[in-house]
């Protein structure tokens, strides 16, 4: 597991980004669940992101990978989101988990707009 994050010099960009746009979230893909993580530590009440949703399988791949390197972590993250809006694919929910490549699809049912019913 990590023992540490970006603080919110690093997260203000992503925070950002979401409350203008909260379903670009998607565009992170797997790395979704660590950006959520990070952005409530960093934000607290004020996080642009709420709810207890999590993918804990994702999340301990991931730190796995990147060997528990944060920093690895946080740039792999913002990598896979400028990948995926450079091809189109901002909102679509369908992605990759390293190592392997294996297909990954993340829904979060925290984020779903208020005009849009919420599926559990």
């Amino acid at each position: 597991m990590l023992k540490e994050g970006p603080g919110k010099e690093l997260l203000e960009g992503v925070a950002t980004l979401l409350r203008m746009d909260p379903m670009s979230y998607v565009a992170f893909g797997p790395y979704w669940w660590w950006i959520k993580r990070w952005l409530q530590e960093a934000y607290g009440e004020d996080s642009p992101v709420q709810g207890e949703a999590d993918d804990p399988v994702a999340r301990e791949r991931l730190a796995a990978y990147w060997k528990g390197d944060w920093k690895k972590l946080w740039r792999a993250a913002i990598r896979h989101y400028q990948q995926k809006v450079a091809w189109g694919e901002r909102y679509e929910p369908h992605s990759y988990m390293p190592p392997h490549e294996e297909a990954y699809v993340v829904n979060d049912p925290d984020m779903v707009p208020p005009s849009l019913p919420r599926m559990r």
